[in-house]
């Protein structure tokens, strides 16, 4: 959550989609992240399998379906 902060105080980031990955399901933690300018919040699930089936899901929406600025 500092990093988080601290590139959103930074003008010349503020444009960039932040996706943040914790092992932490605390509303609190999720609700912190939200309201200090992610884009995103996932929970890194604990199974390897499911991790690498996340990160897969992810790069998916991440480089194949959202339609970012400067990206066309």
């Amino acid at each position: 959550l500092q990093v988080l902060s601290r590139v959103r105080s930074d003008k010349r980031l503020a444009g960039l989609p932040i996706v943040m990955l914790s092992a932490s399901a605390r509303l609190e933690d999720v609700q912190s992240a939200y309201q200090q300018g992610a884009n995103s919040y996932i929970q890194k699930p604990v199974v390897f399998e499911d991790f690498i089936y996340t990160l897969e899901i992810f790069g998916k929406y991440w480089f194949e379906i959202a339609r970012l600025p400067g990206a066309y």
